[in-house]
Formats: C-alpha cells, structure tokens, sequence
C-alpha cells in the first residue's frame, strides 16, 4: 500500500517537473526580418504624406520616417541641406543636391536615387555619392540631377520624393 502510494507521489512529482521544463524552455520560431522589412517600408510608402516636410511652396524637402515591426525598428530621416546649382559632365545644366540620412539600420546597401524628368514623365537613374559618417552616424548623399526634375531616393519598396528647399 505504501509503495503504491510512494509510486503515485513520484508520477507526481515527475510530470510536475516534465510540464515546469516544458513551459519554461525558449522555443525558438522562426524570424524573416527581410519579409519584415519590406512590409514596414511599404507601408511607409503609402503613408508618406503624414511624414513629409515641406517648402513654402509646398514641395518634400525632407522626411521622418519611422514604423515599429514585430522585430525590428526602421527609422529613415531624410532631409535636404541645400542644392546648388551646377553642370552635368555632359555640359547640361544641372542641380547639385546635398542630403543628409540619418537610418536606423547604419548602413543602407539597397538605396539607389532616380530623378524624376518632368518634360518625358520617366523614371531615369542620376550621379550621386554617399559619404558615411561613423561619429555622426549621418549618411551625406549629393545627387547631380538635371535642372526641373524631382529626386527620389529609394530604399526598395520605399520611394521618398524630394525638391530643392
């Protein structure tokens, strides 16, 4: 009678001990941080009017973005410094842009910047430089863009507008 009884305290104790290791362990799942970051940024591009920063004539000069994913933290501040006017090596008249970024995830591989040609409505790839800054953690980025065009950096999907100030 009584080992039956020592018998049932152990099973006892034994599946309290199995279901507390069970409960407590880490379980890992699985973290696609790309599928992530695509989501965050675009919807960031369909809100992108809340975040702008305006001329007095109404036009981007710059952006603070921010959205919190499940993982991760995406921030972008954008914002233009100055243009200065300029030629092209090609001899055309041209708009040097100076814009400084500021990411949350210190280096940004994917950004490519297109201008926006007004006169033929096309998407076309411009010059442009960015020079990273480690004690600032600011990113400069100057664009040589054709006179009249709109600038759009492009962090993919994300694709942010931009004029001369």
């Amino acid at each position: 009678m009584w080992s039956m009884a020592y018998g049932v305290i152990a099973l006892a104790l034994l599946a309290f001990v199995t279901l507390y290791a069970a409960l407590h362990t880490p379980h890992f799942t699985s973290v696609n941080l790309a599928s992530e970051l695509y989501i965050i940024k675009s919807t960031l591009n369909n809100t992108l009017d809340k975040f702008a920063l305006t001329n007095k004539n109404g036009a981007p000069v710059g952006y603070v973005l921010h959205r919190e994913g499940r993982f991760l933290t995406y921030d972008l501040h954008i914002y233009v410094n100055r243009c200065t006017y300029a030629v092209a090596p090609s001899g055309e008249p041209s708009v040097l842009y100076e814009i400084t970024l500021r990411h949350s995830l210190h280096i940004m591989p994917w950004v490519e910047t297109y201008a926006y040609v007004t006169t033929d409505g096309v998407l076309k790839r411009v010059e442009y430089v960015m020079v990273y800054d480690d004690d600032a953690k600011t990113t400069s980025l100057y664009v040589l863009a054709p006179l009249g065009t709109v600038i759009y950096i492009v962090d993919y999907p994300l694709k942010v507008p931009l004029a001369c100030p």
